[in-house]
């Protein structure tokens, strides 16, 4: 005897959030991952099982099952909603990525900025007899200033690249 597949219940889903979900879909400029997220919520609230969802758009079960959750936590706070931009913009901001965890950022915004502005100077200034600086001789010249403990010239090179991020 095998085992009995267990069917969700139709997800629920107003006229409204429906609709809203095909239009934006529909559009030309929707990003792929997030129509793929959008047919999920649509196919779930046709009462689709996990396990066609999966199979019919190329995604875990474990996708399917954890889109199905966070629409129903946040199905009562868009049933509020009655004015379709509002519901637009609540929906894009609902399918958009969880921020995720990872390291902590190593440097603060501060000692970012410290070094670049460091890199704004000659190292004339700072008694280095160079007339350029080096990734190596500024990582060396942050530490001996204090700016930073420890950095590595590769770590220097990224915050030059990527610039100390604007303050609002």
């Amino acid at each position: 005897m095998g085992r009995k597949l267990a069917i969700p219940r139709k997800l629920p889903m107003s006229t409204l959030q429906h609709s809203v979900l095909s239009k934006i879909v529909a559009r030309h400029s929707t990003p792929q991952q997030l129509c793929k997220r959008i047919k999920i919520l649509l196919l779930a609230s046709q009462g689709q099982p996990h396990s066609v969802i999966h199979r019919e758009l190329g995604v875990a079960v474990n996708t399917v099952k954890s889109w199905r959750n966070r629409w129903e936590g946040s199905y009562d706070e868009f049933s509020q909603i009655k004015d379709e931009s509002d519901l637009t913009t609540a929906l894009l901001l609902f399918l958009k990525d969880l921020p995720r965890s990872g390291v902590p950022p190593k440097f603060t915004e501060a000692q970012r900025k410290q070094i670049v502005a460091l890199a704004c100077t000659k190292p004339t200034n700072h008694g280095i007899e160079m007339t350029e600086w080096t990734h190596e001789m500024l990582a060396l010249t942050a530490q001996s200033k204090g700016i930073v403990d420890k950095i590595s010239k590769s770590h220097v090179r990224l915050i030059l690249k990527n610039g100390a991020p604007a303050t609002s």
